[in-house]
């Protein structure tokens, strides 16, 4: 388990990260990201390639969109609004008649999504495809590089990182499984565990048959353990996980 260095413990936040030396995978990865400028980019870049992630869709079998100045994989279907009659001569009153109205020109048909050879939105859809999102991360991220004279690497740049990340395949690559090891960290897992000790004859919270937390008084500490008396008089033994600290509560305010 590692121990917190001197800037860790001169800083507000015990277990920051502040050096930028760090060999755990998160901080490389970290690392990586300031180098290749992916990170502290101007908004305009970063809507820059969220609108061509949020274009790009995966084309279908063949390996192409049904229309190549569309963004779509399939051909976009538009139902008419006209639910029954004659179309020239449905009723108005039941139905909404397609003509030169707001939300009465609706027409129906398919494949109005080529966007007039939109050449932004063509040129979206390439760079979503790859460009803009993220590069394989290798197995073996985060841990030691054996130099290969044929293959040299240099400064820790493995992989391709991207101003977009998130959850499924939002700026992620395409072409392979998830990998996580890039945000794992040598960080104490228990840091957040810290309980406190409670001294006999202090007043805590403590957790009841229900399992609400209620006003106890510490009868006896057994290491871990307390023994703790509620306000009904019932003693119960309780971990120090299951107590808190007792703050007196004002009924005017709480």
């Amino acid at each position: 388990m590692p121990i917190a260095t001197d800037d860790q413990i001169t800083t507000n936040c015990r277990w920051c990260n502040n050096n930028m030396s760090y060999n755990d995978p998160a901080s490389q990865y970290q690392t990586l990201k300031i180098i290749q400028n992916t990170v502290r980019v101007p908004a305009s870049l970063y809507m820059n390639d969220l609108a061509a992630l949020n274009v790009y869709q995966k084309p279908g079998k063949y390996g192409v969109n049904w229309n190549q100045m569309s963004d779509r994989r399939v051909r976009h279907v538009q139902p008419s609004t006209v639910a029954g009659g004659s179309f020239y001569h449905a009723s108005s009153t039941r139905t909404t008649i397609t003509r030169c109205r707001p939300g009465a020109g609706c027409p129906g048909g398919s494949g109005v999504d080529i966007k007039h050879n939109s050449y932004d939105r063509y040129l979206n859809r390439i760079k979503g495809k790859g460009p803009v999102r993220r590069g394989v991360i290798p197995p073996d991220f985060g841990k030691p590089i054996v130099f290969n004279p044929a293959f040299p690497i240099y400064g820790g740049k493995t992989t391709k990182t991207s101003i977009v990340s998130g959850g499924g395949y939002q700026g992620n690559c395409i072409c392979g499984d998830e990998n996580d090891v890039i945000y794992d960290t040598l960080a104490d897992p228990q840091r957040f565990q810290y309980y406190y000790e409670f001294d006999v004859g202090a007043y805590v919270y403590a957790t009841n048959a229900e399992g609400y937390y209620v006003k106890a008084l510490v009868l006896e500490r057994m290491g871990t353990n307390y023994i703790v008396q509620y306000d009904d008089g019932t003693v119960a033994e309780k971990n120090i996980s299951e107590l808190l600290v007792y703050y007196p509560c004002n009924s005017e305010t709480c």
